[in-house]
């Protein structure tokens, strides 16, 4: 049941996020038409693209937490021994899940606080808009939870080849 439930959550992830990217190119490339050739903008279209921008964002960090495409110090991390290496890998993963709560907490005020007030032009509930902001947050959450829950799990395991470390792959001198 939760194997379904992860895969529709990954699914809403990839659509999502291929779907805002889509409209938004195709927007931005009506719009430079629309202005260029017919020397008349589409008014409403910068207010779509900047919230679709927002949204793809959202999906798309999620997406990035489940398969761990962040970005990384490893430079910096890799001339650490492994014990020191160990430590600051936890000390990030307690700051991500720190600012990941904040990033949540921040979302849902603003979006509680924009109940009210409509969007320039569209005028379209401004929390409509902003509610990307917490299912993007809610999303990398859960994400980030499930990822640390599996590299708990994978290092109490370990691995025939060799123990694993906080990020899931086998480190040299464990081999």
């Amino acid at each position: 049941m939760l194997k379904k439930v992860d895969q529709w959550i990954q699914m809403l992830e990839i659509i999502m996020g291929s779907l805002a990217m889509a409209v938004i190119a195709t927007l931005v490339f009506g719009t430079i038409i629309a202005r260029y050739i017919f020397s008349a903008g589409i008014l409403w279209a910068d207010e779509v693209v900047v919230n679709l921008f927002v949204l793809m964002v959202m999906f798309g960090s999620a997406l990035c937490f489940r398969t761990q495409k962040h970005t990384e110090m490893t430079l910096f991390l890799n001339v650490l021994p492994k014990k020191g290496r160990l430590a600051l890998r936890i000390v990030i993963q307690i700051l991500t899940f720190l600012f990941l709560l904040v990033f949540l907490y921040s979302a849902g005020l603003m979006f509680g606080n924009s109940l009210d007030t409509k969007s320039t032009v569209l005028r379209l509930p401004m929390s409509l808009m902003y509610s990307s902001l917490v299912i993007g947050g809610v999303l990398m959450l859960y994400e980030f939870v499930k990822d640390v829950v599996k590299r708990l799990k994978d290092e109490l395991k370990g691995d025939e080849k060799g123990k694993l470390d906080v990020i899931g792959e086998a480190t040299k001198g464990d081999m």
